[in-house]
């Protein structure tokens, strides 16, 4: 599954576990802080993130502007 989306300021994806499945996410725009297996860093456009089967992340938009995101889920 692939999908873009856009992540306005103040919104988020809240913090969930992959049981059966993989995810990338790969910022397209903006800024955003993610929380992957509860260590925070802010991405950048242009960066990936990787969660693997059984690992969890969280992304929220603390900055002004909105920001896209591609995100990747594969079974």
């Amino acid at each position: 599954v692939c999908n873009i989306l856009t992540i306005d300021p103040g919104s988020s994806i809240g913090l969930h576990t992959h049981e059966k499945d993989v995810e990338i996410y790969y910022l397209l725009e903006g800024e955003l802080c993610c929380t992957d297996n509860g260590k925070e860093d802010i991405l950048y456009t242009g960066d990936v993130t990787f969660t693997n089967i059984g690992e969890s992340h969280s992304i929220i938009n603390k900055s002004d502007k909105p920001a896209k995101l591609l995100a990747i889920v594969i079974n």
